[in-house]
């Protein structure tokens, strides 16, 4: 905070400077603070990518989830190929209860970066959420081949015990 409040003092005009800004007050959860900083690095340049990204994934924690995604599509339009969109984006409408949208958002993540264990994982999450234990498995296991991690595994073993597989939860 004290090097944001520092950058911000030397440079208040860069728009990067106000998009760190924006993202240290998201990260603490201060959203109010992180769209006011947001808008700012907007104002100083529109086009920015990872602001407008930044401001998607604000509207959605404030619970503007169409506004959210209005944001994901302007950076779809400027770059169809950006993972971290559909991942923010998938994020989002998993926290928004919106299942079906967020499977596919992960999916399009995916297909743009075969081989992201968190991309996988998060998919196989929706589609737990989903009732869908069998894809759940199946991402699961492709995102622990690629990159082991303690979450994934929780996943399948509460999978696992639901079905009554207790030796494999």
């Amino acid at each position: 905070l004290a090097s944001t409040r520092k950058a911000i003092e030397l440079e208040p005009d860069r728009p990067g400077v106000r998009y760190i800004a924006a993202l240290t007050a998201y990260r603490l959860g201060d959203f109010a603070n992180a769209k006011t900083e947001v808008q700012r690095a907007l104002e100083l340049q529109p086009t920015y990518e990872d602001a407008i990204r930044l401001n998607g994934s604000i509207l959605m924690m404030q619970g503007d989830v169409d506004g959210g995604l209005a944001q994901f599509r302007k950076v779809m339009a400027l770059r169809p190929n950006a993972v971290a969109v559909y991942m923010d984006m998938g994020a989002g409408l998993f926290r928004a209860s919106r299942f079906d949208e967020a499977l596919k958002a992960f999916d399009k993540a995916i297909a743009l970066s075969p081989g992201s264990a968190v991309a996988l994982s998060s998919a196989g999450a929706a589609a737990q959420a989903l009732g869908d234990t069998k894809r759940a498995l199946d991402d699961y296991e492709q995102a622990n081949a690629i990159q082991p991690r303690a979450d994934t595994f929780s996943n399948i073993g509460t999978i696992e015990y639901g079905l009554g597989r207790y030796d494999k939860a």
